[in-house]
């Protein structure tokens, strides 16, 4: 056998067993997905699918942080009365505040990931599903077709594939009288957002979390953090992982250190911004007493 052949062999070998390894796992996985009497749909390969199949829930270890936090500012109570879920996507977090909330609106602009969130949703009575825009006015925005995922879409002012109405949140809530929490997630669209329920941040104080991309932030701060501590937001908490921001020695380091302990998460209060992606942002009001 030529040399050539013996290497060609060699890596046959490891492939088989990857891929053996690879179906037996997904196999399993489908088992799981489907012995679930709701299970969450999405798109083949999009990256939030995929963590639905690995960890069954995308950002399962975020989510459980926050909700623990959430539920900690309201002593007493068990359930909170109505969450927005702004940038819904295809219902996974709407799905997870649904255990825990009255009534969960999840807004979602694009037409073809809303309908995933419907028929990820359609079996939850207290999720109210809402195909539009959010914005600072009404008016027409813009959206292309998926590309690489239901995920990472923005409205946009250029024309494209899908026009949007959009509406405003003070619009959207106008008759509810509570509401205990706003979360947006519209890649770069938030102080849009923010800017749209000024009435609803004033009168009603929601406990707001939100996503900051790295270009967003300047001088230790953002446009949206700004427009917050406007109407007496002046707690930020910010989902850290564990370590981030200290330099291990190598990549084999981190590698190992993932694989034994998995990636830990905590919320940390800061007064300055720092520099890079913020996936989630946790905005007090004065009045929650929150460091007091």
């Amino acid at each position: 056998m030529k040399k050539w052949e013996k290497k060609y062999s060699r890596l046959m070998i490891i492939q088989n067993l990857i891929d053996v390894i690879f179906r037996r796992f997904l196999f399993w996985r489908a088992r799981e997905f489907y012995s679930n009497q709701n299970p969450i749909y999405g798109s083949l390969f999009d990256y939030i699918s995929i963590e639905i199949i690995i960890s069954d829930r995308f950002e399962k270890k975020q989510l459980e942080i926050l909700k623990e936090f959430v539920l900690s500012m309201f002593p007493g109570e068990k359930r909170l009365n109505l969450v927005v879920d702004v940038g819904a996507n295809i219902g996974n977090h709407a799905r997870f505040f649904s255990d825990f909330t009255n009534l969960v609106i999840a807004v979602e602009a694009h037409p073809e990931t809303y309908s995933l969130l419907k028929l990820n949703t359609n079996a939850f009575p207290n999720i109210s599903a809402l195909n539009a825009g959010v914005s600072d006015s009404r008016g027409t925005l813009y959206m292309p077709r998926l590309g690489h995922g239901t995920g990472g879409s923005s409205l946009q002012e250029e024309s494209s594939d899908f026009a949007i109405e959009c509406l405003t949140l003070d619009e959207i809530l106008k008759n509810n009288a509570v509401v205990d929490l706003i979360k947006i997630d519209v890649e770069g669209h938030e102080l849009q957002v923010l800017r749209g329920c000024a009435k609803i941040l004033e009168q009603r104080k929601p406990i707001v979390v939100f996503e900051q991309q790295r270009s967003e932030v300047c001088d230790g701060t953002t446009a949206s953090i700004e427009f917050l501590k406007r109407f007496g937001y002046d707690s930020f908490l910010y989902l850290e992982k564990n370590g981030e921001g200290v330099k291990l020695n190598s990549w084999i380091n981190r590698f190992f250190a993932v694989l034994l302990f998995g990636d830990c998460y905590r919320l940390t209060e800061r007064t300055v911004t720092p520099a890079r992606y913020h996936e989630m942002i946790v905005a007090l009001p004065e009045k929650s007493g929150y460091g007091k």
